[in-house]
């Protein structure tokens, strides 16, 4: 088997499954905590998955696509450049990806791993913001509120599926994870 038809596989697999992991994560709750997530995400994981897609990033480049490429410009200056760019533009890709895949793992693994606990919020929303307008014709679903914890005295930022007025009272049952991280399928 050609090398590149083993790279496109592996690729493809690799691929696939961040693709169907975000997309089980995003989709698979109808409340979600979102705000230590993604705090994690950021604070913890997004430099180290940058640093690993970088090299990554180079190999994949250099190793597989840079056959495919046609030189257009005599100029090897430019040329050089474009690579740069090239990888650049890849890592930021597969970063993307990456980011994604690690904020919708910690969702699942909170979820499927560990001890659940069920918790009862008695919570009034003081922020609500709705779902941004994408294109002409999509519209995220995504309505995000932020509660103030009576009982913990403490803000929780959730994903919810349906539209919440600023000042109405919160009160559900939810699912504590292994995480810490609360949700409602």
């Amino acid at each position: 088997m050609p090398p590149i038809l083993k790279f496109l596989g592996i690729f493809i697999l690799i691929f696939g499954s961040c693709v169907g992991i975000i997309v089980y994560g995003m989709t698979s709750y109808d409340i979600v905590q979102i705000d230590k997530p993604a705090y994690w995400t950021r604070n913890y994981f997004a430099i180290p998955v940058i640093l690993i897609m970088l090299p990554l990033s180079t190999y994949v480049y250099l190793a597989f696509l840079k056959s495919f490429e046609n030189k257009w410009f005599q100029n090897p200056l430019f040329n050089k450049f474009k690579i740069v760019w090239k990888i650049v533009l890849l890592t930021i890709v597969l970063s993307f990806f990456g980011i994604w895949t690690v904020l919708t793992g910690i969702l699942l693994t909170n979820e499927l791993i560990g001890k659940q606990e069920i918790v009862q919020l008695n919570a009034l929303i003081i922020e609500y913001r709705a779902p941004k307008e994408r294109t002409r014709r999509s519209v995220s679903k995504s309505h995000y509120v932020t509660i103030y914890d009576l009982h913990k005295k403490e803000q929780i930022e959730l994903d919810v599926n349906r539209k919440f007025v600023v000042g109405e009272q919160f009160d559900i049952k939810l699912v504590k994870g292994y995480w810490g991280i609360l949700y409602q399928k």
